[in-house]
C-alpha cells in the first residue's frame, strides 16, 4: 500500500508490516509454490506438525518470543493433534496455492466489494494489515476496533476481547 493510504495514526501497522515481512514471505511462498512437498513431511510427523504450528503462533502473536505467553501448552497440543489425528495438514496448506491460482471472480464490480455490513478488529502483533481507507472503501464497514493486544491467531489467543467486539458489533445490526 503506498504510504499516502494510511493515516497517521495507523503507521505503526506499516512498522508491524516490516517486522513480519520475512516470516510471510516464506510462509506464503512455500504455501503457495510447493504446499504438497511441505505437506508430505509434516503428514509424515507428528513433531514437523506441531513445530510448524507452535512457530507461526510464536512469531503472529503478541508475546516476546514465548508462545507461552500467548497459549498453553495444553491448546498448543490440541491444536497440532487437530491436524495430525484428521490429516488435514496437507489440505490446510494448499489454501494459499489455491486461492492465488484460480481465484474465485469478483460476483460484481460496485464498491463496495463486500455490501454486506462489516466489522473489522484490528489486532496490533497481527502479521497483515490494511489502512482504514481502504477497508472503508472495499466493505461495508459498520464497526472498527483496534484491539490493545493480539495477534494473527486473536481468537485463540485474546477469546475475550474478540468475543466481545463480536457481540457488540451484532448487537449494533439489531
Amino acid at each position: 500500500m503506498p504510504p499516502e493510504s494510511w493515516a497517521d495514526d495507523e503507521k505503526w501497522k506499516i512498522e508491524r508490516s516490516k517486522e513480519a515481512e520475512d516470516t510471510i514471505r516464506s510462509h506464503i511462498t512455500t504455501h503457495l509454490l510447493d504446499p504438497q512437498t511441505l505437506a508430505f513431511g509434516l503428514a509424515d510427523s507428528p513433531v514437523a506438525t506441531a513445530a510448524w504450528i507452535w512457530e507461526r503462533r510464536r512469531n503472529w502473536s503478541d508475546n516476546t518470543g514465548d508462545v507461552e505467553q500467548s497459549f498453553t501448552r495444553e491448546h498448543l497440543c490440541t491444536t497440532a493433534s487437530l491436524y495430525w489425528c484428521t490429516e488435514s495438514i496437507g489440505s490446510s496448506l494448499r489454501l494459499y496455492h489455491e486461492h492465488f491460482k484460480k481465484p474465485w471472480p469478483l460476483a460484481h464490480n460496485r464498491l463496495p466489494r463486500l455490501e454486506a455490513p462489516t466489522g473489522i478488529a484490528v489486532f496490533p502483533k497481527d502479521v497483515v494489515h490494511l489502512p482504514h481507507s481502504i477497508i472503508k472503501e472495499y466493505t461495508n464497514l459498520q464497526h472498527y476496533t483496534v484491539m490493545p493486544e493480539g495477534g494473527h491467531f486473536a481468537a485463540a489467543e485474546k477469546p475475550e476481547l474478540a468475543t466481545q467486539d463480536i457481540q457488540k458489533f451484532f448487537r449494533a445490526l439489531r
